[in-house]
């Protein structure tokens, strides 16, 4: 739930009320309403400061935007380069040879995300995708088969398939650059001879990606550094408070 959204705010208050001013009114009636306000608030800032250390080490609590592959040009042909942002990038037209490799190690991982994210700009409309993937998406899906020529078998059009072969990898400038070949295949056995290789319906093209690698815990570590300034400065107030409680000139 957002907090631009009314049952959002509704709930944050609610919980504010809940967990932080009943806990208020219960200490403060036993110690005081000054002194209460340092002891809960000092305490409520250590416990955030916990719940950040363990958002940071399990991304459990505040994500920020989650590491993908972000297309970044489709051609029928070789892609001569291409550009994200200020940084442009030469290597691909090299492709499938010089600095491109194949996936090993931790980039297998990775293999299966970049096909998860070619069949997403492939199959998702373009209006429905982040600004800086909308163009080459679009280009990835008019290269695609269209639809009078994809065969109609009892009143409908059989599935087309966007088979990603010969994924290779690659550094540039310190990021991690993506390409496959897509092959708009159908796996409908009314039509393929062998349903697992699956049969052609288009020409094959090229899909150029590269990898964010996102902000995942940015959030959480922002929340621990307005935490550790909040419990430091509660901490100091609840010390202040205690000794003016103490001290014998206390009236």
């Amino acid at each position: 739930m957002a907090l631009n959204s009314w049952p959002g705010l509704i709930a944050v208050i609610l919980a504010v009320i809940s967990f932080y001013l009943t806990t208020y009114a219960v200490i403060a009636l036993n110690v005081g309403w000054r002194f209460g306000y340092w002891l809960v608030s000092a305490t409520f800032g250590a416990l955030m400061v916990l719940l950040s250390i363990f958002w940071i080490i399990n991304p459990v609590g505040p994500r920020g935007d989650e590491p993908r592959w972000t297309p970044l040009a489709a051609s029928s042909d070789r892609i001569s380069q291409a550009a994200f942002g200020e940084q442009t990038f030469t290597t691909p037209s090299q492709y499938p040879s010089g600095p491109w490799q194949p996936p090993t190690g931790v980039l297998i991982e990775q293999a299966d995300a970049f096909a998860s994210a070619v069949a997403t700009c492939i199959s998702t409309d373009p209006e429905g995708l982040p600004e800086v993937e909308r163009e080459p998406c679009a280009a990835a899906q008019e290269l695609m088969p269209a639809d009078e020529d994809i065969p109609v078998l009892e009143g409908a059009a059989v599935a087309v398939t966007p088979e990603v072969t010969d994924v290779r990898f690659t550094e540039e400038g310190g990021a991690t650059v993506g390409q496959a070949t897509v092959n708009p295949i159908t796996r409908d056995p009314r039509i393929a001879d062998d349903p697992e290789e699956g049969e052609a319906l288009g020409e094959s093209f090229r899909l150029l990606m590269i990898f964010n690698k996102g902000s995942l815990r940015l959030p959480a570590y922002g929340s621990l550094v307005v935490f550790l300034v909040y419990a430091g400065f509660h901490l100091y107030g609840l010390h202040r408070a205690e000794q003016r409680k103490l001290s014998p000139m206390t009236v």
